[in-house]
C-alpha cells in the first residue's frame, strides 16, 4: 500500500514538473510576447488564460496521482495516461487560442488618444482596406499607427457615427488605418503636459515621477495623451515630443 502511495507521489510530482514547464513557456509567450507591460492591465483578455493554466496544472498532476497504479496492465496505463495528457494539452491549446485573439495588436491615435485595439476588435476579412504596411496583425506586441476620423460632409460619416454608437470606433475599422507619423500635427496638438498630468492627480503625482524616470529623459521633453482600452481608461500614454515616439505609460487618469 505505502509502495503503491510512493509510486503514485512519484508520478504526480513528475507530471506537476512537465505541467509547470509547459505553463510558464505558455506564460512567457503570452505576458512577454502578447501582453507586455501595460497592455495586460489595459486591454484584459488573458484572465481566461489564467483560470485555464491553473485548472490545467492542477488537474492534469491530480487525474495521473488518481489513476496511476503498477499494478494495472500497461497497456491500460499507458492509455489512461494518455487520455490525460490529451485533455490537458488541449485544454493548454484552447487558452493559448483564447488569449491569442484577444491579444492587443494596434496602439492607435485616435483624435485625442490612444486606443488599444485587439484581435477580437478586428474584422479580419476587412483588413485588405488598410494600407499594406499596416495590413498584418503583430505576434509581438501593438505596433504604433493613427486612425483617419470622417469629418461632417464626408460619405462614411453618418455610417461612422452609427457604428461608433454600437461600439465599432474608428480604430476597428481597417479602412481609416493610416502610420502613425502621418497624423503627427494632430498629436503635436492635441498632447498635453506633464505639468498638466499632475495637476490633475495631485494624489498620484509619484506614480507620476516613477513612470517618468523609467522613460530616462526629462519632463519638458514628454508630454502625455490618455490611454484608452478594452477594460481601463485610468492609464497615459507618454510621447516624445521631438519624435512623438512612445516612451512609457502611467497608471493614472488622462481624461
Amino acid at each position: 500500500m505505502l509502495l503503491d502511495l510512493k509510486i503514485k507521489v512519484q508520478a504526480f510530482v513528475v507530471h506537476l514538473g512537465l505541467s509547470l514547464a509547459l505553463g510558464i513557456v505558455a506564460a512567457l509567450l503570452v505576458f512577454g510576447l502578447w501582453f507586455p507591460f501595460p497592455y495586460r492591465e489595459v486591454a484584459g483578455g488573458w484572465d481566461l488564460f489564467i483560470l485555464v493554466m491553473v485548472v490545467d496544472v492542477c488537474c492534469g498532476p491530480l487525474l495521473t496521482f488518481v489513476v496511476f497504479s503498477k499494478k494495472k496492465p500497461k497497456a491500460e496505463l499507458v492509455r489512461d495516461l494518455g487520455f490525460i495528457a490529451f485533455i490537458q494539452l488541449a485544454a493548454l491549446c484552447y487558452g493559448v487560442y483564447a488569449v491569442s485573439v484577444s491579444r492587443p495588436v494596434f496602439l492607435v491615435f485616435e483624435v485625442d488618444r490612444f486606443r488599444v485595439v485587439s484581435v477580437a476588435d478586428i474584422e479580419v476579412a476587412d483588413l485588405h482596406q488598410a494600407p499594406k504596411e499596416l495590413q498584418g496583425l503583430s505576434m509581438t506586441g501593438p505596433k504604433i499607427i493613427s486612425a483617419r476620423v470622417p469629418k461632417s460632409g464626408d460619405k462614411d460619416f453618418v455610417r461612422a457615427v452609427e457604428l461608433a454608437m454600437s461600439g465599432v470606433e474608428v480604430s476597428f475599422q481597417p479602412k481609416y488605418w493610416l502610420p502613425y507619423l502621418d497624423k503627427r500635427e494632430e498629436v503635436l496638438q492635441k498632447v498635453k503636459s506633464i505639468a498638466e498630468l499632475k495637476q490633475k492627480n495631485p494624489n498620484k503625482n509619484q506614480i507620476i515621477v516613477d513612470a517618468l524616470a523609467k522613460t530616462a529623459l526629462s519632463e519638458v521633453d514628454l508630454g502625455y495623451l490618455p490611454l484608452q482600452g478594452r477594460v481601463h481608461s485610468d492609464w497615459v500614454v507618454f510621447v516624445e515630443l521631438r519624435s512623438l515616439g512612445v516612451v512609457g505609460f502611467a497608471n493614472v487618469d488622462g481624461f
